[in-house]
């Protein structure tokens, strides 16, 4: 639960880039892509040529040193989409952290699955220890001694209840491990699938869960350094330092097989 509702503030929460009315699908990266001289959000708008008219981003804030300097939307764009690439796992990194991802999955299910039978038996040694004092309140005449066995009671039965409701939160999930994460896996194997989208919708989506922040674009230098979302942030960390592959040993004196940096762990 604590996960779901965590997934559900980050798809409900504020776009990156500001959906406007008039941005149909001119502009997506417009109010997302911030000037890396004055760090204000970039506008754009379609500048007349001679004979057509020609799409620009630009910085519109008085005095900044880059104001009404265009970069063509094209250029601009495709530096994203470059950079969205770039953000790809190696496919054998993310072959290894999906497979982590299943075994915790399912130790996770083992684990409930052994915490939902400890708490039913406890339920069952409960509600045999309910019967024992509903039965001795019935043939008991002292009315201190009733009274004590009620109170008993009173703390078996609200027990009785607190392990029922740990009961159904321990409960099996409805879906499986592929119908789970199937969305979540195959965006982050490859988030430029979703960009190229024809739904403005769903790009506006990539940028709200790829990255933690907007980004800065010089317009002689591109993109400055991108704050993306953990999961890639991650993938990448491992995917720089050659985690997961492991060297093999053997009799003989140990040799590289894997042509990728040593983990430093």
């Amino acid at each position: 639960m604590e996960t779901f509702s965590r997934i559900q503030e980050r798809l409900n929460a504020k776009p990156q880039a500001p959906v406007r009315k008039d941005s149909r699908e001119d502009f997506l990266l417009r109010g997302f892509v911030v000037c890396a001289a004055c760090e204000n959000p970039m506008t754009g708008a379609w500048s007349k040529g001679r004979n057509t008219y020609y799409p620009y981003y630009f910085c519109q804030t008085k005095g900044c040193q880059e104001a009404r300097k265009s970069i063509r939307k094209e250029k601009l764009e495709a530096d994203f989409a470059h950079l969205l690439a770039r953000m790809r796992p190696d496919p054998k990194i993310f072959v290894l952290a999906r497979d982590l991802l299943e075994r915790a999955w399912d130790q996770r299910e083992a684990d409930a699955a052994l915490r939902a039978k400890e708490i039913r038996a406890e339920i069952k040694s409960m509600s045999l220890r309910i019967e024992q004092l509903v039965e001795r309140i019935i043939t008991t005449e002292d009315q201190r001694v009733i009274a004590a066995y009620e109170a008993q009671l009173r703390k078996l039965q609200e027990r009785e209840l607190v392990l029922k409701e740990k009961l159904t939160q321990t409960a099996e999930p409805a879906a499986d491990f592929e119908e789970t994460y199937r969305t979540a896996l195959g965006f982050l194997s490859n988030p430029c699938k979703l960009w190229a989208s024809d739904d403005p919708a769903d790009r506006q989506l990539v940028l709200k869960l790829a990255f933690d922040g907007k980004m800065a674009y010089a317009r002689n230098g591109g993109y400055r350094t991108a704050a993306i979302a953990l999961p890639f942030r991650v993938l990448q960390e491992c995917n720089d330092n050659g985690y997961g592959l492991v060297e093999p040993r053997g009799i003989e004196p140990l040799t590289s097989a894997v042509r990728l940096q040593r983990s430093p762990i």
